[in-house]
């Protein structure tokens, strides 16, 4: 089975990404639900896969609603500073440049990447 998400090789300048991105962001967007076809989407597919999500990964939702609040609780700076923390750390950065983040970030690795390949896979399970 092929795995969507992979780890990051390749890191960047925050400060620029977020000078580049100032006013640009937009949240919600109906131009990309549109695209993305969400409006597509069949009902009865959407309910069976959010019953059979909320059961099967339950403990995966849990951590992660756990986690994003406790990330929630810190200032984008201090997220970064664990970042950078992390990475000066890290006697492998060479190989992990992209791979850093907060703590809380890292944990959520796992529990995001299985809760992903559950609504990639869940037309394989009807």
């Amino acid at each position: 089975m092929l795995n969507n998400l992979v780890e990051s090789h390749v890191g960047s300048n925050r400060d620029a990404i977020k000078a580049d991105l100032l006013g640009k962001v937009v949240y919600d967007g109906p131009a990309v639900f549109k695209r993305l076809r969400v409006d597509q989407v069949d009902t009865d597919f959407v309910t069976r896969c959010l019953a059979s999500f909320k059961t099967a990964k339950s403990a995966d939702i849990d951590t992660l609603v756990v986690l994003a609040e406790k990330a929630s609780k810190k200032t984008p700076d201090d997220l970064e500073k664990e970042e950078n923390e992390d990475k000066a750390g890290d006697t492998k950065k060479e190989e992990r440049s992209g791979n850093h983040g907060s703590t809380e970030e890292k944990k959520m690795y796992d529990p995001f990447k299985l809760v992903c390949n559950t609504l990639r896979d869940f037309s394989l399970l009807l």
